[in-house]
């Protein structure tokens, strides 16, 4: 009887042992998922923070004025230059050496005639953007007699003077292919109305044919006189030591054409400031005066400028 009563308290205890460990793990795998729960919630809540805090700067960052680097460079200004009275071709060499561009809009005039500018927008002296284009308004309507109207044919320029004679005040510069309304004549010059100026210029160097040949003759200034002063003379040559250069305008920058040597001739055609307009061999150009004599062995020039 004891034995059995022994064995019935070994298997109760044996249970109780059981149920508590049963219990004591059930217990502790509560607890594990509930701290795992809080990790979880903790980090997610990490995350939904880091994420706020990202959309918070982006909306800063897009709601900040542009920092100096990213502000866009300003446009490039420039002068706008008078093209009234000139023809239309003249207007749109002269905006597009400005930096600018026309645009040519035909108009009807009573005073300006036909392909000259009227007027212009933006106005002379103005600053526009680089690139910008230039309303030119140009006269759409011809007012000189067709029958009356003369074209220059120099291969520069005329000058129109208050009087006919080559010593006579200037009045303009008559460009070549532009056109003048013949008035009548005067010896050697004739009489023309030009930009609503009459004056007067050398009759050899206009024609009715507005593609006359070029005359490359200069009439707007006096040859040099020989050294008595009673005579004229086209021949000239160098005194420099070794070579001036020939050069297309009248300008120690201007492109260079040929080089004239030490003691050869050219033919006098006219002067500007410190050039002369000379023919050598077939070429027209300019070289500077201080070389050029008309003294075949005038002593030689060593200067070099």
């Amino acid at each position: 009887m004891d034995t059995n009563n022994n064995m019935s308290a070994d298997k109760k205890i044996t249970k109780i042992i059981i149920i508590t460990v049963v219990i004591t793990v059930l217990a502790m795998i509560a607890v594990g998922a509930v701290v795992g729960l809080f990790i979880v919630t903790g980090n997610n809540a990490k995350v939904d923070e880091t994420i706020q805090t990202e959309i918070a700067t982006e909306a800063t960052e897009a709601t900040e004025p542009p920092t100096e680097k990213e502000t866009e460079p300003k446009p490039e200004m420039v002068g706008v230059p008078d093209v009234g009275g000139l023809t239309s071709s003249a207007a749109k060499d002269l905006l597009k050496s400005s930096g600018l561009k026309a645009d040519i809009v035909k108009t009807e005039s009573q005073t300006v005639d036909y392909d000259y500018v009227i007027s212009q927008s933006p106005i002379s002296g103005s600053e526009a953007e680089k690139g910008t284009k230039v309303k030119v308004y140009v006269s759409n309507t011809q007012l000189i007699d067709s029958n009356r109207k003369l074209y220059c044919c120099a291969s520069e320029y005329v000058t129109l003077r208050s009087n006919p004679s080559r010593s006579a005040s200037r009045l303009n510069s008559i460009y070549s292919r532009e056109a003048v309304e013949y008035l009548g004549d005067a010896g050697e010059f004739i009489y023309v109305e030009y930009k609503n100026q009459k004056g007067y210029v050398l009759a050899s160097f206009f024609s009715t044919d507005p593609n006359a040949p070029l005359n490359y003759d200069s009439g707007n200034v006096s040859k040099p006189a020989v050294n008595d002063n009673t005579q004229q003379s086209t021949i000239m040559y160098c005194c420099a030591n070794q070579y001036v250069t020939l050069r297309a305008s009248a300008s120690r920058s201007a492109t260079a054409l040929d080089k004239v040597y030490c003691r050869e001739s050219v033919e006098y055609v006219g002067e500007s400031g410190e050039f002369y307009r000379v023919k050598y061999g077939a070429k027209y150009g300019y070289v500077l005066k201080k070389f050029f004599s008309t003294d075949p062995n005038a002593p030689l020039n060593y200067d070099k400028s």
